[in-house]
């Protein structure tokens, strides 16, 4: 009896003993996978990051580059959904999880009607199969409205199925992805079934097709509540070209096929809803730092092929006040000029804490490269440290710098790199209050002279801004020129038809009176015709024109450039897109408030616009 309780002890002991070894399996088998989409020019800033940190971990995180394994396609506007819908053919079969694959596919379908994608849940997810879009090429117009009514499709949205299923989505499976690549079939085998089939009809499916993962995300714009949404598609990168395809041939119902849409198209979107775009509006980072070169060498070429007397001549632009000359390269939103300008106390050019030490490369007398960045571990679009970006020391003359200041192959001459170095930092608007200390001083401290934020602009009169516009903050050395600024805050008076002014009476001639008479009023009333008041509004306050409208702040109270501006449509006014120092704009900041009143001028222009500035 004692031999058989030992016995029974022992095999109790293997059991638990097998079944902590199937747990850990289980746990090693399950482990959670994410994944890290990031603008291809912050991959590697990235990258570096999340490599140092999983190494840190215990036991160490798996990190692998998904970008030859993964594309992606967006889609944006009110038929985009249709064109998913239409192109996206999800199988429904009895495979593992078909319960959810059967349910994923008909809500997708479902969906066909919606004409604008933020109308889904805030980031909505989901993931099916779908099989080769190819087999239904060209694709066919579905109809949307007589998918589901409108009732039903209010029940799917409020619902939303999807947050009650646990399913993982087949594209973080490694070997779904493998399998879906090395089982696409050639288009010669396509077209031979193709072929084949009865006329009118697509090829029948078999059991050899792959079923290629997908990912559907839903996003929309944080700024605005009533803008468009858009859909963006991930799925295995040798996928990515069929899909394409039957995207780009699909009929709508309204008419005509999608639209391909490039750099310009989504930067213009951007900026139609009040958003920032990556890398044109970040000067602080890395690649909006070789943009901006590459758009100041464009516009610089535009200016050097006109002809000298239909070209802005940058030395004689009247600032008003005797000042004559454009503040910097008028072509360019000269940062080098901004932050020459800008004070740089003796702390910011140590050690800090969260920042990264800038230190010279060699001695004094080199030249150094104004493109040359540092990076700082702030994301995957976050804002990088540049270094070398120094300006040259202020000119007593008002006029603009030279063409030497800055030569062509980014370099700044020796006599003018001063000896000491400072970091160029961009901060996130969006989040700049819950920035710790570390990465950002503390609203108390005076903040870094070379720290930019990324706001929009929103013009409260006319005016139109445009790219290299200089943005000013209100005067601070001449009380009288701020509250002459101030004034053009107030709305013009629009008057009614009930209350409207007299008109100034005109010498028109009387009939009755003697031809001699009339003819001696007309004469007098060309000789001296009735005085008025141009440029004026009902309320008296000058507009531009008026000898008494108020000029251009100086270079002082220079806070930024605008990165991107134009007439928008939508607000029915002029808008844009810039970058300022958080120094200059601190006030704003403490007190409370998410922006403040600021003049914007058109570079070449002497003439100001009052707009209001906010973070993004």
């Amino acid at each position: 009896g004692l031999a058989k309780d030992q016995r029974d002890d022992i095999d109790e002991e293997k059991v638990s003993a097998q079944n902590e070894a199937a747990s850990k399996k289980t746990k090693a088998k399950h482990r959670r996978r994410m994944f890290f989409r990031v603008h291809p020019s912050g991959f590697l800033q990235l990258w570096n990051e999340v490599l140092k940190v999983s190494k840190m971990q215990r036991p160490p995180a798996l990190v692998e580059d998904l970008r030859f394994e993964i594309g992606s396609i967006e889609i944006m506007g009110p038929e985009a959904t249709e064109a998913l819908v239409g192109a996206l053919k999800p199988i429904i079969a009895n495979t593992n999880g078909a319960k959810s694959a059967l349910n994923i596919g008909s809500l997708w379908t479902s969906l066909a009607a919606i004409t604008n994608p933020a109308s889904v849940p805030a980031n909505a997810m989901l993931g099916l199969d779908i099989c080769d879009p190819r087999l239904h090429h060209p694709p066919r117009t579905i109809a949307p409205t007589h998918s589901v009514g409108s009732d039903e499709l209010l029940q799917i949205l409020s619902s939303w199925l999807p947050d009650n299923l646990h399913s993982v989505p087949s594209l973080f499976d490694r070997n779904a992805r493998l399998t879906a690549s090395r089982l696409l079939p050639s288009q010669k085998s396509i077209n031979r079934r193709k072929s084949d089939a009865l006329p009118g009809q697509y090829p029948s499916t078999l059991p050899t097709d792959p079923q290629i993962p997908i990912l559907l995300l839903a996003s929309r714009s944080e700024n605005t509540t009533h803008g468009q949404g858009s859909w963006t598609v991930l799925l295995p990168w040798k996928c990515v070209l069929p899909v394409w395809y039957s995207l780009m041939y699909y009929p709508l119902s309204s008419g005509g096929t999608p639209r391909f849409g490039g750099l310009r198209e989504i930067q213009q979107l951007s900026f139609e809803q009040d958003m920032p775009w990556f890398p044109g509006d970040f000067p602080g980072t890395k690649a909006g730092w070789e943009w901006e070169l590459r758009e100041r060498d464009k516009r610089k070429a535009n200016w050097e092929k006109r002809p000298k007397g239909k070209r802005i001549e940058w030395d004689s632009v009247d600032l008003g006040a005797g000042r004559k000359g454009e503040i910097g390269m008028g072509w360019a939103c000269d940062w080098e000029r901004l932050f020459d300008r800008l004070s740089i106390p003796s702390s910011a050019l140590g050690d800090e804490a969260g920042t990264l030490k800038v230190t010279d490369q060699g001695q004094a007398s080199q030249p150094v490269r104004v493109s040359e960045v540092v990076q700082q571990p702030e994301g995957a679009e976050a804002p990088g440290v540049i270094k070398g970006l120094e300006g040259a020391k202020t000119s007593k003359s008002p006029k603009a710098p030279k063409e030497a200041r800055v030569p062509k192959d980014g370099t700044i001459a020796k006599d003018l790199a001063p000896s000491k170095k400072a970091k160029v930092t961009q901060i996130p608007s969006y989040n700049l209050r819950q920035i710790p200390s570390p990465h950002l001083p503390s609203m108390s401290d005076p903040p870094s002279p070379r720290t930019l934020i990324t706001i929009t602009i929103t013009l409260l009169h006319r005016g139109s801004p445009t790219a290299c516009a200089r943005i000013y903050r209100l005067p601070t050395s001449n009380p009288a020129l701020h509250s002459a600024w101030l004034q053009q805050v107030l709305p013009p008076r629009r008057r009614s038809a009930n209350h409207s002014h007299p008109r100034s009476p005109r010498n028109i001639p009387n009939k009755k009176a003697h031809p001699s008479d009339a003819r001696a009023s007309l004469a007098s009333s060309l000789l001296h015709p009735p005085t008025s008041t141009p440029h004026l509004s009902s309320d008296g306050i000058p507009q531009a024109g008026h000898p008494d409208y108020p000029i251009v702040p100086g270079e002082e109270d220079l806070i930024g450039f605008v990165t991107t501006g134009n007439y928008n449509l939508g607000e029915g006014r002029g808008t844009a897109v810039g970058s300022v120092a958080l120094e200059r704009v601190t006030k704003e900041i403490k007190e409370g408030g998410k922006g403040g009143i600021c003049i914007i001028r058109e570079a070449g222009w002497g003439v100001g616009r009052i707009a209001r500035w906010s973070l993004v």
